[in-house]
């Protein structure tokens, strides 16, 4: 009995001893004076089981917060002495089971700190949070230029894979004075059949359902780009086409432009210009003739040029210094009545000036877009995104001399008698 009596003395001596210093050291601790008194004033076994249950109790009570509350460094002293308690839980029991033996109280209190953005943790590895952000919906598209020439061309659809047309040729004689009781002048003509064909130009991408499905406006943004694909391979092939399966551009001197040629501008242009350049072709393709004295009757309407180039031209300066573009009213801007088309797809210093009426563009299947299965895709849960379309674009022959192209630099030095 009088060794319970020690036991019961020294545990509630050490106990209160550390509970003391707590309340000392830090306010908060005095929520657990309650304990402290009980503590001070158990006389028997029972009285320490009820503060035992009471640990316990508190043992419970941190056991639901454990995971977070050990995660903060700024922890309160109430939850440190709550923490503290619980893992001494079993060393009480056991003193009060064997009467004998002590437990070391080694209880660290950090006070509070001050909460700032490093006491958000993140998720991820790149460290940023969604409370500290701004999220913006959807995927920003990689830049592209928007296509233009095919704007201005003439526009058409066609029915088959073929457009089949027919053009004279070979044309004898003329119309002549003819005095009364004379023969008449006569002529005559070949017709002869020419034909384009639709090119097919295509893009796709394979991507699984789970990413359609999950990342937000995903199949929005494939359509949007694979469109953007298309039209603007269409527009390169519109200006520099050219092989098996692609478009004759407008670049192709053989089969759908004219060469520049200075003509009875050569060698007369002092100081010539881009400005310069670009008149004179005009002028090519307004004095072309078909047959010999027969002026074709073309009224060009466009200039297309790389848009460093266009830069280049309205910063074109006579010799006082003064700017040669003309000042153009708000909207597309034209030089001697020309539309000015800049296309980042033409090569830098070439031109192609035109009489835009003369370029056919039709379109067999506009640009579609379909979803698909090929191989194992369906067990893998991939899909295939296909865009694509048909297309024809054609001068006819009789039409050549509408569309003038050229390299700006060997113009300028045909025209200039100084080079």
């Amino acid at each position: 009995m009088e060794n319970e009596k020690e036991f019961i003395e020294k545990v509630k001596s050490e106990v209160s001893a550390k509970i003391t210093e707590m309340l000392d050291s830090n306010a908060a601790i005095k929520q657990v004076a309650e304990l402290n008194e009980k503590m001070k004033t158990a006389a028997t076994k029972a009285e320490i089981d009820a503060v035992k249950a009471a640990v316990d109790q508190l043992g419970l009570d941190i056991k639901a917060n454990a995971e977070s509350a050990s995660k903060k460094a700024g922890a309160s002293a109430k939850e440190q002495v709550v923490a503290f308690l619980g893992q001494k839980k079993s060393e009480i029991e056991g003193l009060s089971k064997n009467k004998s033996g002590s437990v070391a109280f080694d209880l660290n209190l950090k006070s509070a700190g001050t909460f700032t953005t490093s006491n958000v943790d993140a998720v991820g590895t790149n460290g940023i949070s969604i409370l500290l952000s701004d999220i913006e919906p959807g995927i920003t598209p990689t830049p592209s230029a928007r296509p233009t020439v095919m704007t201005y061309l003439n526009r058409g659809t066609m029915m088959g894979s073929y457009v089949v047309y027919a053009e004279m040729k070979n044309n004898d004689g003329g119309a002549g004075n003819t005095a009364e009781g004379s023969a008449k002048t006569a002529m005559d003509f070949d017709i002869v059949e020419a034909k384009s064909d639709a090119k097919k130009i295509t893009s796709y991408i394979k991507t699984s359902k789970e990413a359609l499905s999950d990342i937000q406006a995903l199949s929005a943004e494939i359509n949007g780009e694979l469109l953007v694909l298309i039209m603007n391979k269409i527009e390169d092939d519109i200006l520099e086409g050219g092989g098996t399966n692609a478009l004759q551009g407008l670049s192709d001197t053989t089969n759908v432009s004219t060469a520049y040629s200075a003509g009875t501008f050569a060698n007369t242009i002092a100081n010539a210009n881009i400005y310069d350049v670009v008149n004179t072709a005009a002028s090519q393709i307004m004095t072309a003739e078909v047959i010999s004295g027969r002026p074709a009757g073309f009224m060009p309407n466009i200039v297309i040029m790389n848009p460093e180039d266009v830069v280049k031209l309205k910063l074109t300066k006579d010799s006082t210094g003064q700017y040669l573009f003309p000042v153009s009213l708000p909207g597309t801007p034209s030089i001697s009545g020309l539309t000015v088309v800049p296309s980042p797809w033409l090569t830098k210093d070439k031109f192609i000036v035109a009489d835009s009426t003369k370029i056919m563009f039709r379109v067999r299947e506009d640009v579609n877009i379909s979803i698909g299965y090929e191989n194992d895709d369906f067990t893998k849960n991939l899909v295939t995104i296909l865009a694509e379309a048909r297309v024809a674009m054609y001068v006819k022959s009789n039409h050549k001399k509408a569309v003038v192209y050229g390299d700006i630099t060997d113009a300028i030095v045909a025209l200039d008698p100084a080079t």
